[in-house]
């Protein structure tokens, strides 16, 4: 391997490594059922029974513990994928050793493209896309893909008038590094634009030998290979191009390349500008050669101005190291016009690559802005729930669906809390803690709260609550009665909460020396937003707009709303 090439990091798997890399967790993960799916943008968790599938879209994939840190909560695409991909995955297939797998669960086939920024995309049995990461043109996804013929390599490599190593790495799919270790085995120079006699049946037995190689347990030698003390690449078979460097030996394919990543991948993850800073420095590199050749051809047809009769007998002119060639079939005059045309078009695209490079600097003020949004550095075990406090700093606990309501009920509703719940179909079980010996403006804040993520907030309709002790709160229905999940049965009295306003608060708070962003009845907070329902506007606008009030994360701003609606009172 030249020196150049073995100082480069490997920076994704191609699709040989996938192909090594399936043949060998296919059985682990075939037969397995979907617990959940984690992620955001390129790191993504599929968990299985005991084990995860653990994705980085720009190129790797491993089976076991995923290092990458859970989201607090689900972006709406991993909502998505939650809601539709349940059951036990079926088969787990790699498209003819291209860089996409898909796995097929209960009817689904969730396709994961580990090339260019990455994607996953969900479809039904027959292809149609339902839903995508990352938007897509197609409607039915292009599974089917066919490699060329090893054995039509010599017509390949004529019809493209390539090389034989471009020809592998690309028409073929193997990549540099595994078309030039296919060239080192076949003894075949890899610069070479056509093939001697035998050539293409040593290439084809040696690709069929090193495809068994990649395949097969007994023969397969996973290695990370180290430049000095950096670990430079992973590989799952001892290679020719590597035979010079230290190496280190694995007993999996898949056990190496989580070994490698934990050795190369960064502690912390990258900014968020770090897809346009690299955009802005190849477009200040693009703008700077525009600027420099428009500048040089400029300089020359002054030069030829200046030297007219000398120039006619020349047939290219150089200045300064910079040479072009002139066109004997125009006059000079001529030749010196296309010049100045080059010139104005290379400083037309310079004028166009200025206004990109504005457009990429708003986007990284956009995001180093967002990127400097509070979040929280820790979780409490009740923000999984819907919370706040109450004038005299009681913790209240809401449910956020049938499931948590029953797990809120079941779990953490103690003696001496209090239960309470709003008059209407489609409402949250609360919990004040320490509710017994609350004032009655504690237990009413907690009814409040009730009605505020209530189906009241959505239909704008006034109703009451009411607050019952944990004795009277019950999971067992009636004889011949069926309670759903969620639903509770209440005994005794009820004491109810009338003229409860559809309003909510929205501030900062201080709580065991953490700060947050909470919603809570009016009266609680000193310092607020004051918002009501309004089924005109939108929630991510009222969102957007309280991120911006409390230069607080978006997700952090919606975990806390009820519902859309509009600000009232600052």
């Amino acid at each position: 391997m030249s020196s150049n090439q073995a100082k480069r990091i490997r920076r994704s798997l191609n699709g040989l490594d996938l192909y090594a890399l399936l043949e060998e967790v296919k059985g682990a993960v075939e037969g397995s059922w979907v617990q959940k799916i984690y992620g955001k943008e390129g790191r993504w968790e599929i968990a299985l029974q005991g084990r995860s599938i653990c994705l980085d879209l720009n190129g790797w994939i491993y089976v076991g513990k995923c290092t990458a840190q859970r989201p607090e909560m689900p972006s709406s695409f991993c909502s998505f994928l939650r809601k539709h991909l349940v059951g036990k995955v079926e088969s787990l297939e790699q498209r003819d050793r291209d860089r996409a797998i898909r796995l097929s669960v209960r009817g689904k086939k969730l396709v994961v493209e580990l090339f260019r920024k990455g994607n996953i995309i969900l479809t039904d049995e027959n292809g149609g896309v339902q839903g995508s990461l990352r938007k897509v043109a197609y409607k039915v996804y292009p599974w089917e893909y066919e490699i060329a013929n090893i054995f039509e390599i010599d017509k390949t490599m004529e019809n493209k008038n390539k090389n034989l190593i471009k020809t592998l790495a690309v028409d073929y799919g193997l990549g540099g590094l595994y078309a030039e270790e296919l060239c080192l085995r076949s003894r075949i120079d890899k610069n070479s634009s056509s093939l001697a006699e035998g050539g293409k049946e040593r290439l084809a037995h040696e690709f069929e030998g090193l495809l068994r190689e990649l395949r097969s347990a007994e023969t397969k030698k996973p290695v990370i290979v180290f430049k000095g003390e950096e670990a430079i690449d992973v590989v799952p078979i001892e290679m020719e191009i590597y035979r010079d460097f230290k190496i280190e030996s694995f007993g999996s394919f898949n056990e190496a390349v989580t070994q490698y990543l934990s050795l190369t991948l960064p502690k912390t993850a990258p900014p968020a500008t770090q897809a346009e800073e690299r955009i802005l420095s190849m477009q200040r590199a693009k703008l700077k050669a525009l600027e420099e050749e428009a500048k040089k051809l400029r300089s020359l047809c002054e030069w030829i101005y200046a030297n007219y009769q000398e120039a006619e007998e020349m047939g290219e002119v150089e200045l300064d190291g910079y040479k072009v060639e002139l066109d004997r079939s125009k006059s000079l005059e001529g030749n010196i016009s296309s010049l100045y045309e080059t010139a104005k078009s290379k400083e037309e695209k310079a004028e166009k690559i200025k206004k990109a490079m504005a457009s990429t600097r708003k986007k990284i003020e956009k995001k180093e802005v967002k990127s400097e949004l509070w979040k929280p550095s820790k979780r409490w075990w009740f923000e999984k729930f819907r919370w706040t406090l109450t004038s005299e700093g009681l913790l209240v606990i809401g449910g956020r669906d049938a499931r948590s309501n029953d797990a809120l009920v079941k779990k953490h509703l103690k003696d001496e809390d209090v239960y309470a719940h709003a008059d209407i179909k489609g409402a949250p079980s609360v919990v004040l803690k320490e509710g017994f010996s609350a004032s009655d403006e504690s237990r009413r804040e907690a009814c409040h709260f009730a009605l505020i993520f209530s189906k009241a907030w959505k239909t704008q309709r006034p109703a009451r609550a009411y607050w019952v002790y944990s004795d009277q709160v019950s999971k067992t229905p009636p004889s011949g009665e069926f309670l759903p999940r969620g639903a509770f049965m209440i005994s005794g009295k009820r004491n109810y909460v009338e003229d409860l306003e559809l309003s909510a608060d929205i501030g900062w708070i201080e709580y065991k020396g953490e700060k947050r962003l909470i919603c809570s009845p009016p009266g609680v907070l000193k310092e607020y937003v004051r918002i009501e329902p309004d089924e005109e506007r939108k929630r991510k606008d009222l969102v957007k707009g309280l991120s911006k009030r409390f230069g607080a994360h978006s997700d952090v701003v919606d975990s806390v709303l009820p519902g859309g609606g509009r600000v009232v009172e600052k």
